[in-house]
């Protein structure tokens, strides 16, 4: 009984004596330091915790410190106790840190671009880790470490070139996009890319995949002759190198580098703007040499040799067998004012408006012999009506120059007419007085002709001042005045009037001679002159005098 109570006293203080040695359990990952003899391989006697006796044993952060690298190189006046806790339990974790509030710039390795949304066990994972120490640390990989994972790209990246290029992946990629690579430049390379080259895609000329490692391949390329990409359409014909028609402006651009003039066909005027392909056409051709594009052409010394002829046999009869250059140049086709075609020449030469009309509108499109010839030989071409329509209706065919439109119109313009008044003149209405400032669409109105609306020229056989002029007098001389309007009036003027008075039985005589009209002739219920039923009497005027004068 006694000996068990003085065991258990033994037990008692021993246990009290460790509590007052060890201030708590260590960590799961210090377990191995317990017990009172391990206490000097951290601590030292008489002194306080120093760093030196942790970096004894991590040994990995004693190396990143000394090459002034990574996250704890930049605390070496901290003691490593004020972040790392021990004595409070195996459960208790060593390395505590907030990861949202971390900044990540302080390890040396700044996070951009994609990299700000990565979590830190995304980089930090042991996959990734590359550093040999570390990896020979297996205690401390299996527990997890963020260290040991390098900067390369290629740590945590796989290489899709396979170490074909520099595995300094910025200077081409960016953390913010893979591709396009912002910081390449194919200036940098032996091929810079020029012309249609720059649209090409990357793949275009880098094939996708060469192997399970390299996914596009990017040395290696042959590219010092064109037919190391492209293909040689000319089957080996041509002996010169491509750039010396072609270049990388585009394929088809060969007239910018290709002088036409070397050959025996110069290109000139409308020639210098036809696409080679519309003379150097594929295949077989009768014209063209055989071969996948033709570029030798047996028979171009003629127009006929390429181009069919628009005018059929019409200059067959010529001296010269209708030779294409006798009235078209190579300037163009149509344009006449670039030809050496003189229509002087022929039994019809161009003069005023003619001059500017259009070839085809004379030398229309003829049915015969076959559809599409241009018809050059006009047959009818003697009068105007030939080729214009009669806008008249036919009103001067009875005329005795059988309505010959020379007679008024000219081939400077169809407007203004050119009959004159001396021609008005010869007519059975000659042009007097007033008449002459008269335009003629005053009097030769338009109406209704062989069913078409026409302006009139044909008058009546009795042409009287009425049939354009209003009567004001009503029926007052109806009857009686045999010369109708002129017997009073004249084309000078209306208000010029030659009427004698004698015929009536009432002579102007005296005072009366300088008594206007109006003075006895007023105005009559019907707004007219009152001319008949005027009184003659004396009295029937003067109603006697008032101081010598006449009321």
């Amino acid at each position: 009984m006694r000996y068990g109570i003085v065991v258990l006293l033994l037990l008692g203080a021993v246990a009290e004596s460790r509590a007052q040695i060890s201030p708590g359990e260590l960590s799961s990952a210090h377990s191995g330091l317990e017990g009172m003899g391990n206490c000097t391989q951290c601590h030292t006697l008489g002194k306080s915790i120093g760093n030196e006796k942790c970096l004894m044993c991590h040994k990995e952060l004693q190396a990143r410190i000394n090459a002034r690298t990574g996250y704890h190189a930049g605390l070496l006046s901290r003691p490593c106790m004020e972040c790392h806790k021990e004595h409070h339990g195996s459960d208790f974790s060593l390395v505590r840190w907030d990861k949202k509030k971390f900044d990540h710039s302080a390890t040396g390795f700044v996070l951009e671009g994609k990299h700000r949304s990565l979590e830190c066990g995304q980089c930090h994972a042991q996959k990734n880790i590359h550093a040999k120490d570390v990896l020979l640390n297996s205690e401390l990989v299996k527990r997890g470490t963020y260290l040991g994972v390098t900067r390369e790209c290629v740590a945590c990246h796989k290489d899709p070139h396979g170490g074909a290029l520099s595995s300094a992946c910025t200077r081409c990629h960016s953390s913010e996009t893979w591709k396009p690579a912002p910081g390449f430049s194919h200036e940098r390379t032996r091929y810079p890319l020029t012309g249609k080259h720059v649209v090409v895609r990357c793949e275009g000329c880098h094939a996708r995949k060469v192997n399970e490692t390299i996914r596009m391949q990017f040395t290696g390329i042959p590219a010092s002759r064109c037919s190391d990409c492209h293909g040689d359409p000319h089957a080996g014909r041509l002996k010169k190198n491509c750039d010396a028609c072609h270049n990388t402006s585009g394929w088809t651009a060969a007239a910018r580098g290709f002088d036409h003039s070397m050959t025996s066909f110069p290109l000139r005027g409308r020639h210098g703007q036809v696409r080679c392909e519309q003379c150097h056409t594929t295949g077989v051709a009768a014209n063209v040499v055989s071969g996948k594009r033709g570029f030798r052409i047996e028979k171009y010394q003629l127009c006929s040799d390429c181009h069919a002829n628009p005018h059929g046999s019409q200059f067959a009869t010529r001296a010269d067998r209708g030779v294409c250059t006798s009235c078209h140049a190579e300037q163009g086709w149509t344009e006449k004012e670039r030809t050496g075609f003189d229509h002087a020449s022929t039994r019809f030469p161009l003069r005023g408006k003619h001059a500017q009309v259009a070839c085809a509108t004379c030398h229309v499109l003829s049915k015969q012999p076959r559809v599409g010839i241009v018809r050059v030989d006009t047959k009818a071409f003697n009068r105007c009506a030939d080729c214009h329509a009669d806008v008249h209706g036919g009103q001067f065919v009875g005329r005795t120059d059988g309505g010959s439109c020379e007679s008024c119109h000219r081939e400077s313009g169809f407007q203004p007419a050119v009959f004159t008044v001396d021609n008005h003149s010869a007519s059975r209405f000659p042009l007097t007085g007033g008449h002459v400032a008269v335009a003629c669409d005053r009097c030769h109105t338009t109406g209704i002709v062989q069913g078409k609306q026409v302006r009139l020229f044909r008058w009546p056989a009795a042409v009287r001042c009425e049939s354009c002029h209003k009567n004001i007098h009503g029926e007052q001389f109806e009857r009686w005045i045999a010369r109708g309007c002129g017997s009073c009036h004249t084309t000078s003027t209306w208000a010029d009037m030659e009427y004698d008075h004698s015929l009536i039985g009432f002579a102007v005589t005296g005072k009366h001679r300088k008594v206007s009209c109006a003075g006895c002739h007023r105005m009559g219920k019907n707004v007219v002159w009152q001319f008949t039923g005027t009184p003659k009497r004396c009295a029937d005027c003067h109603k006697g005098s008032v101081g010598g004068r006449i009321q």
